[in-house]
Parts: structure tokens; C-alpha cells; sequence
């Protein structure tokens, strides 16, 4: 997202952001931050770090809270016409090791915010960042997208939930779903650097 973009694409759009501090969140707040489209972010933690980030939210309708809390979601996505569900904890080790956790924040989180945009307005459309870790490993790339889903980790066993929980939605209500598997980030923001590897 560069350029002028933001501005044809969004213009006029309530656009949400869960997880709206974190790399890709910041990144998508910048590139949207034009008169013509209405920002707001949940995210569990505020203020952001002030060298990195917060100097962006000018202008950006923050609710501060969890992705699982059904109140807080319900208001966040109220008039909105996209929501990008960036919420959720990752990585696959920390996954396996508090497996119990990584349901509860990313299937139950996917799930709260399906049924916040459900009731709210369900031609909304969700932006959903699924991953790379939902096929087998070593396999030759660029991954086809019809590639086996061999997961080896609770983190994908839930990334792929969520996505089959998106489609589900999208079959019995109508809703609208874009799922991205993404692999390994890298980037800088602002003088941060991300190098997030997913394995």
C-alpha cells in the first residue's frame, strides 16, 4: 500500500485495525492516515512506544482492550467497512508450549470479532493474516496456495480454525473474507526493524 492508493481505495471507509500497535498494524495506520478514511484501532496496550509509532495515531479512534471481549469488539466494529484482524499471539514454539492460551486469544479472538461484525454489519469485510506455518515445511517456493495443510504447531492448527471459522461465516451469512498467508516479516517503521520469523 503506497502512493495515492489508500486514498482511491478507502476513501470514505470506516476501516478497523485490531492489533493496530504491533509492525503491520503501525505500517497500516500510516499508509491510511488520509482526511478521506476513518482510522480506529483496538489494541490491548497504550500508549505505543512514542519513538516508534505514536506520533501516527493523530486522528485515530483508539479503543483499548482484548480481542475477546465481546462489549469492546461490538463497539469497535460498529459502522465499519473493513475490519483488518491483526489481533492474535504468534509463534508456533509458544504455541505448543501454552497451547491452552493460544485457543483462547486466537480461535475464540477470531471468533468474538466474526460475531461482533455479524451483528453489526455483515457485508463488512475481514482482512484475515493467516500463515505460512498452516503447510507442511520444506516445501519448494513460491508455496502454491493448493498446497497440503500439514500443521506442526498449535499456532497453525488455530490460524487454520480461524480461517475455516472466516469461511463458515462467509457461507452461511454472506460475509466477506480475505485470508493472506503470510510468511517470515521484515521491514522497518520508523527506525524499528522487524525481522519476525515464523518457525
Amino acid at each position: 500500500m503506497n502512493g495515492d492508493q489508500p486514498s482511491a481505495t478507502y476513501a470514505g471507509k470506516q476501516v478497523l485495525i485490531t492489533g493496530g500497535l504491533g509492525f503491520i498494524g503501525l505500517n497500516l495506520v500510516k499508509a491510511l492516515q488520509t482526511s478521506a478514511v476513518g482510522v480506529r484501532v483496538l489494541n490491548r496496550s497504550w500508549p505505543p512506544d512514542p519513538e516508534h509509532g505514536q506520533q501516527f495515531l493523530e486522528g485515530v479512534t483508539f479503543f483499548k482492550g482484548d480481542i475477546r471481549d465481546p462489549v469492546l469488539v461490538d463497539e469497535a466494529v460498529a459502522g465499519c467497512d473493513l475490519v483488518f484482524d491483526l489481533a492474535g499471539k504468534s509463534g508456533a514454539a509458544a504455541s505448543n508450549a501454552s497451547p491452552l492460551d493460544d485457543l483462547d486469544v486466537n480461535a475464540k479472538g477470531a471468533l468474538t470479532l466474526l460475531e461482533a461484525c455479524r451483528h453489526a454489519d455483515p457485508m463488512s469485510k475481514i482482512v484475515f493474516p493467516s500463515s505460512r506455518l498452516v503447510y507442511s515445511p520444506g516445501l519448494h517456493v513460491p508455496v502454491p496456495e493448493t498446497s497440503p495443510t500439514v500443521r506442526v504447531s498449535i499456532y497453525g492448527v488455530h490460524k487454520l480454525t480461524a480461517e475455516r471459522y472466516l469461511l463458515l461465516y462467509q457461507h452461511l451469512h454472506a460475509m466477506r473474507a480475505a485470508i493472506l498467508r503470510i510468511t517470515n516479516l521484515t521491514g522497518h517503521f520508523n527506525g524499528m526493524t522487524n525481522t519476525a520469523m515464523e518457525s
